[in-house]
This record gives structure tokens, C-alpha cells and sequence, in this order.
């Protein structure tokens, strides 16, 4: 360590002198080793490659890692039951139940934990004043962690969100479930290879308790007919109790209920 004495220093002897030089050498190579610059430039190439791969291992991440283990045995058909519930309202008299909730990522999002809890497998719901807006939809899809896709409740007609979500669906491997129809993307969802499936019937308060009933026996007679099936079911009290007398009934042989990941169509 003491023959880094600086040059100046006279008490260098001319053996001391003599290592000046070499130390010179020794020093000029290590600063230019601050050609970090070059290092710099090389780490720019190298990180442009980086979110490429990223990407592409992130191609059904989401769809892949947050669906709930589930077996749908071969030969059989599935029926997947998506709630849309309001916010405060109690989904524990279902819980275990191998079904679907879509969530608002704003005033329900804090919740995702606690649904994928019970048993449930979570989408993003898009409401409207969602699905509209271009860094609504970014937002909200970036935020939901745990959700296996969207709920496209709204089905925009903005050009511009379509692109962006359909974008999104990509980047964040993340499934479909949508309307068919003018203004839907389900279509071109289906052609990006991602999961995607139709809304084939909805139950809603508006129902008495009979049609509410109704409408999840032809939901299974047609699963059965013409395959996997989704049902949106809009909660509250009265739909809440045809469900669950539903979900406890015995089912035809052949029908599953299962969640939305087990009967979306798989690229």
C-alpha cells in the first residue's frame, strides 16, 4: 500500500521512481476501466431483449397461474357461474363452491384475497365507466393480481379501448368472457389465441324465484346439449337462495359445475 505515493512526493528514492511509472500504468488502465460507458452501451442492447422475453413468457401467465385447480373429467360438459356482486354483499353461503365472481377492480379490488379464499376464481368486472376509457381499462387490469381475466359487462363501442384492452389481454395473458355481437371483441380475442368465451344467459333480481330457477336448469339442459356453458348471475337475496337450492340439487350425469378457467375454449 505505500508505494501508492503520489508522484509528487519527493521522498521517492529512485526505486520509489522507479515504481511511479508502474503505478501510472497500472492507474491510467484501471480509469479508463470506467468505460462503464462501454458497459452502458452494452447494457442497452441487452435491455430492449429483456421485456421482450418477459412478454412472451408472460403470454397466459395470469390465465395460467390463477385459475383454481380444477379437473373437468373428459366426456363431460361444464357449467361456469360468474356473480356479480354488489359492494358489502355476502358470498360466504357459497363458499367452496367451484364458481366465478367478477369483481370491480375500484370498490371491490381489496377484496381479490379474500374471494380466491373461498374457493372462487376471480375476472375484472369492466363496467361501463371502465371500459370507456383508455387508462381506466390499464389500470384496472394492472391492479387486479390473482384475476384469471375480464368481464367485459359493458362491451364498448370506443375503437380505442378495444385496441388497448385487447393489448392488455395479451401482454397480461388473461382470458375473455364477453358478449357476442355488434361492438364485441370476442371474436378477435379468439383469433389472438387467448381463452375466450360467450355470456350464454343471465339470471337477475328483476326474476322471480321460479324463472330465476328457470334459467339455471335450461343453462344445464343446454350444456348438455351443445356444450360448456357461462351463466352471469347478478346477486342479491332472492338469487342468492335459487342458487344455492340450485348448486345443491343433483346435477344430470355429464354436467360439471365448474369455474370459468375449466370450460373456456385454450389456444
Amino acid at each position: 500500500m505505500t508505494i501508492i505515493f503520489k508522484p509528487a512526493d519527493p521522498a521517492g528514492s529512485p526505486a520509489a521512481a522507479a515504481n511511479a511509472p508502474a503505478a501510472q500504468p497500472a492507474t491510467v488502465p484501471a480509469q479508463p476501466a470506467a468505460p462503464q460507458v462501454a458497459a452502458t452501451p452494452q447494457a442497452a442492447p441487452v435491455a430492449p431483449a429483456t421485456p421482450a422475453p418477459a412478454t412472451a413468457q408472460r403470454q397466459l401467465a395470469a390465465f395460467e397461474r390463477n385459475a383454481m385447480p380444477f379437473n373437468l373429467p373428459s366426456g363431460s360438459r361444464g357449467l361456469a357461474v360468474v356473480l356479480v356482486a354488489p359492494v358489502g354483499f355476502d358470498l360466504a353461503p357459497l363458499a367452496g363452491l367451484p364458481l366465478t365472481v367478477a369483481i370491480d377492480p375500484v370498490t371491490q379490488g381489496q377484496n381479490i384475497g379474500a374471494y380466491r379464499a373461498y374457493g372462487f376464481e376471480v375476472l375484472t368486472l369492466l363496467r361501463r365507466d371502465i371500459r370507456d376509457s383508455v387508462p381506466a381499462i390499464s389500470q384496472a387490469i394492472a391492479t387486479m393480481n390473482g384475476s384469471v381475466g375480464v368481464f367485459d359487462e359493458a362491451t364498448g363501442s370506443n375503437p380505442a379501448a378495444n385496441i388497448t384492452l385487447l393489448s392488455l389481454l395479451g401482454e397480461y395473458g388473461l382470458a375473455y368472457v364477453g358478449q357476442t355481437g355488434f361492438g364485441g371483441i370476442l371474436g378477435q380475442v379468439g383469433e389472438a389465441g387467448l381463452p375466450a368465451m360467450a355470456i350464454n344467459s343471465s339470471v337477475t333480481p328483476a326474476m322471480s324465484s321460479s324463472d330465476a330457477r328457470l334459467a339455471l336448469d335450461t343453462a344445464t339442459r343446454n350444456a348438455l346439449e351443445t356444450g360448456n356453458q357461462v351463466v352471469v348471475v347478478q346477486m342479491d337475496n332472492l338469487t342468492l337462495d335459487v342458487l344455492l337450492s340450485w348448486a345443491n340439487a343433483p346435477k344430470p350425469r355429464g354436467l360439471v359445475l365448474a369455474p370459468v378457467s375449466a370450460v373456456m375454449r385454450k389456444p
